[in-house]
């Protein structure tokens, strides 16, 4: 999954604002407030302002109400006095709440009496639920309402799930941010601390930031989880591949091929090592046991293609990409010979 294209899946969180009319200028203050949160694509926010000449108000404001995420309550005398704000709007919205269907957000704007109101338990903004008219400065409210619903939105866009997650990490792994995919994939792994892939993919990751300790770590972790032992020995010739560390993939494929002579991956990573060794022929030799044990792999084909191609065997070279455009699932490693420089 590429990592922009996951970012434009996201769909921004639908707000809806609940409000009584004699509050409206500070609500068009907390929209203000609310620009950059929109700019930047992470909330959609909408109000009965937005309700276009003509249409039906009341079947507007329920259809955009019923499908928020987050309903803010902009809480006022003005507000609780309102038999449409209260009773309506606020009742529909507490239901969403405890359906876990949408996030009830009250803002405080003005003192008023919340004895036993239905959405006293919540938590209200601004902070210590000091009202916004009653801040000295009112920009400074509404900038704590804004920075508390960043918050609230970004936990309602993060993965929920080890796999989600996981994904999340493979996708910043392929877009070269390190980091960043180390740290979505400590996500995954605090969610399913026993999942194998998670382990392997975080060795993955730290043998591309260097780490190599922690890289093999992390591979004897998930070699641990995997039941076959040849698993294993694949996983850790994977991040020795990745660390550079081309003798000891040789070493270990061998270890592995005298405990399964038939394992296809075991030679195809021995003829990795072999390849950035520069030792060619060997190398080709191995690639060609691994396309025996797995002829309709394409990957091991465009391995001992592009090592023809550095050997200048031009005949064979032009065979296997006639192979590869045979097998039209996997035009990708055709293409990746037909930019190769030919021998």
């Amino acid at each position: 999954m590429d990592i922009e294209e996951g970012k434009e899946r996201k769909k921004a969180v639908e707000i809806f604002c609940c409000y009584a009319r004699k509050d409206q200028q500070l609500l068009l203050e907390l929209k203000t407030h609310l620009t950059l949160l929109q700019r930047q694509s992470l909330i959609s926010l909408w109000t009965d302002i937005d309700i276009s000449p003509g249409a039906l108000w009341e079947e507007e404001i329920n259809k955009h109400l019923s499908k928020a995420q987050i309903i803010l309550l902009l809480v006022s005398p003005a507000f609780m006095a309102s038999d449409y704000c209260y009773s309506k709007e606020m009742k529909r919205a507490m239901e969403m709440h405890e359906h876990e269907q949408a996030s009830v957000v009250p803002i405080l704007l003005r003192p008023v009496d919340l004895e036993d109101a239905p959405f006293k338990k919540l938590q209200m903004l601004p902070k210590n639920a000091k009202p916004v008219t009653k801040w000295s400065n009112r920009d400074d409210a509404f900038e704590e309402v804004a920075r508390s619903l960043r918050r609230i939105v970004k936990g309602l866009s993060q993965p929920n799930n080890a796999q989600q997650w996981l994904d999340e990490a493979q996708a910043l792994h392929e877009a070269k941010r390190f980091e960043e995919a180390l740290a979505a994939n400590e996500q995954a792994l605090r969610l399913d601390p026993n999942d194998g892939e998670a382990h392997f993919q975080k060795a993955l990751i730290l043998a591309k930031l260097g780490r190599s300790d922690e890289a093999l770590s992390a591979g004897e972790s998930a070699a641990r989880l995997y039941l076959h032992r040849t698993a294993a020995y694949r996983i850790k010739a994977t991040i020795l591949l990745e660390l550079k560390r081309y003798k000891e993939v040789i070493d270990l494929c061998d270890q592995a091929i005298k405990l399964n002579i038939n394992d296809a991956d075991i030679y195809a990573r021995k003829g990795n090592a072999l390849d950035q060794l520069g030792h060619k022929e060997e190398a080709l030799e191995v690639y060609r046991q691994a396309i025996h044990l797995r002829p309709d792999d394409a990957e091991f084909y465009c391995s001992a293609a592009l090592i023809l191609s550095d050997l200048g065997r031009t005949k064979q070279f032009f065979l296997i990409r006639k192979r590869l455009l045979l097998m039209k699932s996997n035009s990708r490693y055709f293409i990746i010979l037909t930019v190769t420089k030919k021998p």
